[in-house]
């Protein structure tokens, strides 16, 4: 019989490249992306420091050895220099609201409480070169979206972040650490340079994130333009809670290949290494 061994550092850096590829950039403004050697980069938003994977349920149980998140990652890039006031501010915050595992199997909340901003952090936006702001979402086990705050629509609080961050900051790209669509109204509001769509992307997300966002890997027009855009530019349907027939209707955010901005130039930019 012949014997099969394991490559797991192969299937790592295969996993790696497929959540790189799987990325979809759906605003790349005056190319605020790929951030550039030596810049400092300010990261908001709790999600940075608790990457989502995957969803929730038997599919969110797998046994992975780790989890690469996507400030990990980042920490790792050379190059790229993290505010560390910033995110000291986040790590205190963090050990006194932690993580909310939620009431039994597969009940973890859709999203986690976000901190306020402060002025002292947007004071670490304005003298830093570029800021993240990390949305995350999760859901399933028949609760996979509804049309409310914290599920399909941005929270008070995400909102208002997103807001504060851009009008301080010299480049905001928001990073959409997510399992399905969501609103994406509060981009014509606030005009953030750059809009990315990472998915959950397992245990090598946060490299793969890593990659698009320092361009070592090329976002591809082809397909992610058309996979990342909404079909219609009225509304879009869907069921709330998963096994119920009701219906809602929601403003679409991008339509099919309006408001996209995906330029030969930009992935010239983007493969850069």
């Amino acid at each position: 019989m012949n014997s099969y061994k394991l490559d797991l550092e192969k299937y790592a850096a295969l996993a790696r490249q497929a959540v790189a590829e799987g990325c979809v950039l759906l605003e790349n403004e005056g190319q605020a992306l790929p951030l550039r050697d030596g810049e400092r980069v300010a990261v908001f938003g709790r999600m940075a420091f608790h990457y989502y994977k995957s969803g929730l349920g038997s599919g969110g149980w797998v046994n992975t050895r780790y989890v690469v998140g996507i400030l990990d990652a980042l920490k790792e890039c050379e190059g790229v220099h993290l505010d560390e006031k910033l995110m000291g501010i986040y790590e205190d915050w963090i050990m006194e609201n932690p993580y909310d595992e939620g009431q039994g199997w597969g009940r973890v909340p859709w999203c986690q409480k976000e901190m306020d901003v402060t002025e002292e952090m947007l004071d670490c936006a304005r003298r830093d070169d570029a800021s993240l702001v990390v949305i995350g979402r999760t859901a399933g086990e028949d609760q996979d979206n509804n049309a409310k705050a914290g599920s399909y629509c941005l929270t008070e609080t995400e909102e208002d972040m997103i807001r504060r961050v851009c009008e301080v900051s010299k480049r905001t790209v928001v990073v959409l650490n997510v399992g399905n669509i969501i609103d994406m109204s509060w981009v014509q509001k606030y005009h953030p340079q750059a809009v990315l769509y990472v998915w959950q992307g397992g245990q090598e997300g946060g490299n793969g994130v890593a990659d698009v966002l320092t361009g070592k890997k090329i976002v591809d027009a082809k397909g992610t333009l058309v996979s990342g855009s909404m079909a219609n530019n009225g509304a879009v349907s869907g069921t709330i809670d998963g096994l119920t027939t009701t219906s809602y209707s929601v403003p679409a955010g991008y339509t099919s290949g309006g408001s996209v901005s995906l330029t030969s130039d930009i992935e010239e930019a983007l493969a850069a290494i």
